[in-house]
């Protein structure tokens, strides 16, 4: 089904699908501000945890922390303005969010209760 999409192809779509599958679905916290304090996470990289409601700042951090830059919030923020089809012109190799697909992927595995199997299965992909 998906083995005609090889390379940077993936990548995109997956990424759109799987953020407003998360917000959809009601999962999504807010990705500008520390779940535990509040504070704005302007300009500094934010963690997830999975015993965190959200994202976390640097300070309120815990340890096994996953990471999720700026770059990728600020891609997810876009995405979640803007139609599927502005971003499909663009090159997207596989390092592209793929952060921020760890952290949506999490959020979905956290409330299901299980592991996403097909998730693992894409992430081989080449």
């Amino acid at each position: 089904m998906i083995s005609h999409l090889r390379g940077e192809a993936i990548w995109m779509p997956l990424t759109y699908f799987d953020l407003w599958m998360v917000r959809l679905a009601g999962l999504l916290p807010d990705l500008t501000a520390c779940a535990e304090c509040g504070a704005k996470l302007n300009g500094d990289n934010a963690y997830f945890h999975p015993r965190a409601d959200g994202l976390l700042c640097p300070r309120d951090r815990k340890l096994a922390s996953g990471e999720v830059s700026v770059e990728s919030r600020e891609l997810a923020a876009g995405m979640l303005r803007a139609p599927v089809e502005t971003f499909a012109g663009n090159p997207w190799p596989r390092a592209v969010a793929a952060d921020l697909r760890k952290f949506l992927k999490q959020r979905m595995e956290m409330h299901v209760e299980k592991k996403l199997v097909t998730a693992s299965m894409l992430e081989r992909i080449e």
